[in-house]
């Protein structure tokens, strides 16, 4: 890009500008080349930040797939620069002021990460700043804070389900002790009832004990995309 001298200082300003912003920014073109690029930047990428400027962000950043699909990168749906290229150009073609999109994307050194990328049109279409900013340890926060909303109203619906459950197993108990103190189990057939029916209610009052020990919030996928309470996993062995 080239710039008259009232341009050079608009630069300069752009340039401190943005070396002083908490989140990583590039100032892309659009020929999605870098041409400016602030000291965060260097979290994503193989070089300091300024090391990244006059380069394709697919040849620089640290995509897992950059190996994979060519020197530009650009194609690469996991790639975190290629989501930022893909935002760029879309800005760029359609003349959009602006656009974010978040996502997760994994990369060669710092695996999995939550990023939010804006790209905001500059310079009259001509180049666009895009900013990226490391959502992970917030994601993580907020999907702790999911999970552990989620076990404790599991906890809550399995004690009223308990305190549901106990006295009219209690009271079946009671009835198969008496048919078995009443000699009812003399008959071979009645004994494989009675003892299909205890091992049942066994496996009931087990059952009970698993969800009044919940501390974990754990889940079994099922056909269809469908999860449930996998009451064994989330239960505290020490306790049932």
């Amino acid at each position: 890009m080239q710039y008259s001298d009232r341009g050079s200082n608009i630069s300069l300003n752009i340039e401190k500008l943005i070396d002083n912003m908490p989140s990583a920014v590039l100032v892309v073109d659009y020929k999605l080349t870098i041409q400016m690029a602030n000291k965060h930047a260097g979290k994503f990428a193989d070089r300091l930040g300024k090391q990244v400027i006059g380069i394709k962000p697919g040849d620089t950043f640290l995509c897992v797939n950059a190996g994979q699909a060519g020197s530009v990168h650009e194609t690469g749906n996991t790639c975190e620069m290629c989501f930022a290229a893909n935002l760029v150009r879309d800005l760029v073609e359609n003349q959009h002021p602006k656009l974010w999109a978040e996502g997760q994307v994994e990369s060669t050194d710092n695996g999995i990460m939550d990023l939010k990328i804006t790209a905001v049109n500059m310079f009259e279409d001509q180049a666009a700043l895009v900013i990226i900013d490391d959502q992970t340890e917030l994601k993580k926060l907020e999907r702790d804070r999911v999970v552990k909303d989620k076990l404790q109203a599991a906890m809550e619906t399995a004690g009223a389900i308990c305190h549901e459950m106990n006295q009219p197993l209690q009271v079946i108990s009671g009835y198969l002790d008496l048919l078995m103190a009443t000699g009812f189990e003399q008959d071979d057939n009645n004994a494989k009832y009675l003892r299909i029916s205890r091992e049942q209610l066994d496996r009931l009052t087990k059952v009970t004990r698993k969800l009044n020990c919940l501390r974990r919030y754990r889940t079994d996928k099922y056909p269809g995309g469908n999860e449930i309470l996998a009451i064994t996993k989330s239960a505290s062995s020490a306790q049932i």
